[in-house]
């Protein structure tokens, strides 16, 4: 009877503690904090083991704040959420410089390049997926919102 017991404790809670990346046999690794240290004035990240997700909230030196949605399984996602004291409107120039400020203080080089050159170029368009890498291993944006004082976009890799 004991060993039965034993043996259900054993199988139960190597059930409980596998992770969302684990359990679902995800190629992407567990998301780690983005944030470069150096050039903001504070960060944290929280694992959300459960659901897959890491979230991260980054306050910058000119004092708006950035929040970071890290999550994916067969593909790696980050929603980036912009928020600042002043009003941000949805023109190009705004966008463009919202990503010149991410690009130097998220440790996240994919697709900025293609993104600007589409937005100094054609303009980028609230809620358009925007390929930007069309091959087996595809990289995408997406303008998500554009509101008084919030701006989020997702950029998107894979599948792996």
């Amino acid at each position: 009877m004991y060993k039965f017991l034993f043996v259900c404790l054993l199988i139960t809670h190597g059930a409980f503690s596998q992770n969302y990346w684990q359990l679902n046999g995800c190629v992407r690794s567990i998301p780690d904090p983005l944030a470069i240290n150096s050039n903001v004035t504070s960060s944290s990240f929280q694992l959300d083991t459960l659901n897959g997700i890491g979230y991260e909230s980054i306050l910058l030196k000119n004092g708006d704040s950035l929040f970071l949605k890290n999550s994916g399984c067969e593909y790696f996602s980050v929603e980036f959420t912009y928020k600042s004291d002043n009003d941000l409107n949805d023109s190009q120039k705004v966008i463009v410089d919202i990503l010149n400020i991410v690009s130097k203080v998220v440790d996240f080089t994919f697709g900025y390049d293609d993104v600007l050159t589409l937005a100094n170029v054609d303009g980028i368009k609230v809620g358009e997926e925007y390929i930007l890498n069309p091959s087996e291993i595809s990289e995408s944006f997406t303008l998500e919102s554009v509101e008084n004082h919030t701006v989020s976009f997702w950029f998107s890799i894979g599948p792996l």
